[in-house]
């Protein structure tokens, strides 16, 4: 099973997440893969951070085998994940692979099971779109953009308070039952499915257009 981390990673700005989904390819069902998503030099200022590696490894002791974690970019907080990581590796086998631009991404996120994006406070989290365009169901907080709108609590993924047991339990659950997590993976990538150039640009277009009719009526 691996655990994978997108860290310090920018520009998604600009995704289009048809057409990211078009080049994520079919999962291999013999190699259980979580992706827990974040930016790690973000988590000093805004992440609720509940320690990712720990998750990994309360995950493994509730399934009874390792899982790894892949963590992909870097950060400020690398050699603190590497020095825990030694001292989990019983449990968690950690590699870093570092920073990877967007034509590599889909490649990494195809071999994820599950994302994992805590945070106490993001507008939205664009990951998590990527990581639902992937297949990913996705487990996130309240405070995340994303929650109630493309997560969905028990149908595209949960939404959980910030809780190394309430995380690891559900990791743990998805992984053991295939067939719920092959819904929630349906699931997460219908739930993107209209998050393309030409969605947002007619959204704009309606947008402008509501606004030059609003200001036609006051004159």
């Amino acid at each position: 099973m691996l655990f994978r981390s997108r860290v310090g990673l920018g520009g998604h700005e600009d995704l289009n997440h048809a057409a990211f989904a078009r080049h994520v390819h079919a999962m291999d069902d013999a190699d259980e893969r979580v992706g827990l998503e974040h930016a790690i030099d973000r988590v000093r200022r805004v992440e609720g951070f509940i320690d990712r590696i720990e998750v990994a490894a309360e995950t493994a002791r509730r399934l009874g085998r390792t899982v790894t974690l892949e963590v992909l970019g870097s950060g400020p907080l690398k050699a603190a994940m590497e020095e825990q990581a030694g001292r989990l590796a019983g449990q968690v086998k950690v590699r870093f692979a570092g920073f990877l631009d967007q034509e590599r991404l889909p490649q990494a996120y195809r071999q994820g099971k599950l994302f994992l994006f805590p945070t106490r406070w993001d507008p939205w989290g664009v990951v998590a779109n990527e990581s639902c365009a992937a297949g990913m169901p996705v487990l996130t907080t309240a405070h995340a953009g994303v929650a109630g709108e493309i997560v969905l609590d028990g149908q595209s993924g949960h939404v959980l308070p910030l809780s190394v047991e309430a995380w690891a339990e559900a990791a743990a659950r998805l992984l053991s039952d295939p067939e719920r997590w092959q819904r929630m993976s349906q699931a997460a990538r219908q739930g993107v499915d209209g998050y393309t150039y030409q969605e947002a640009a007619r959204g704009l277009a309606d947008a402008v257009r509501f606004a030059l009719a609003s200001d036609g009526r006051r004159q």
